[in-house]
């Protein structure tokens, strides 16, 4: 289902009277970055065997966090050696550098929301990091018995997730979500503008269930034509 992407253009008002750029959360894994970032480093480094987990995640029999500490924990590399390949794989989505100049002009607000961890979103992303209001996003620290894995954010942690997206939305007051698959399907129906990434798992769920999305593939598509990129 489509229609034209013109929350960019919109603004709210608070309680002051002072106009506000809008807010949009983003997803990580395969919507910020191309690919999902963590999967491509349990096919590197994991035991085949994740893969299964995955899957019964997505048919409900395990929350995320109950899948990701099974998903990793045969994981044995050092952290430099993730870090290494989280960039070697890590190419964000095209657009991903327009997004981020608007940020900086402060016409749009940008809240990250990853069920995915911080080990290689601060690799990846760096100082932009520091041009998004709010960051979720859970932690991994590499060790010789397997990382250990933490869910700190209780404050957005709903039904089978870590970080629910919806509870982002809601507690930001956001007009727009960016995602693609299995974590972002709590978002469908509850956020204003839904973009989901063309030909994603996300994109199949709101057609399935009939709520509106947007498909994208950059960026840009969502930012006015001719934004200055700086």
């Amino acid at each position: 289902m489509g229609a034209a992407p013109a929350c960019y253009a919109e603004h709210t008002v608070d309680k002051d009277g002072a106009t506000q750029s809008p807010v949009w959360v983003v997803d990580f894994d395969g919507t910020l970055a191309l690919h999902d970032v963590g999967d491509e480093l349990c096919d590197s480094f994991a035991d085949p065997a994740w893969r299964d987990v995955g899957a019964a995640w997505r048919r409900g029999e395990l929350t995320l966090p109950e899948a990701q500490r099974r998903m990793w924990a045969s994981v044995r590399v050092d952290r430099e050696t993730m870090v290494r390949r989280a960039r070697e794989v890590g190419a964000l989505r095209p657009g991903a550098e327009s997004l981020f100049a608007a940020a900086r002009r402060g016409e749009v607000r940008l809240v990250l929301a990853s069920g995915g961890f911080d080990l290689y979103v601060e690799a990846i992303l760096g100082d932009r990091l520091e041009l998004f209001e709010a960051v979720y996003v859970n932690h991994l620290e590499p060790g010789p018995a397997g990382p250990a894995l933490s869910f700190p954010h209780t404050e957005v942690a709903a039904g089978p997730y870590a970080v629910c997206k919806a509870a982002v939305v809601r507690r930001h007051g956001a007009e727009a979500f960016f995602g693609d698959g299995s974590s972002d399907r709590s978002v469908a129906g509850q956020v204003p503008r839904l973009h989901v990434v063309r030909g994603s798992l996300l994109e199949r769920v709101c057609n399935e269930q009939g709520h509106p999305c947007i498909p994208f593939e950059s960026f840009d598509e969502v930012l006015p034509a001719g934004a200055d990129t700086r």
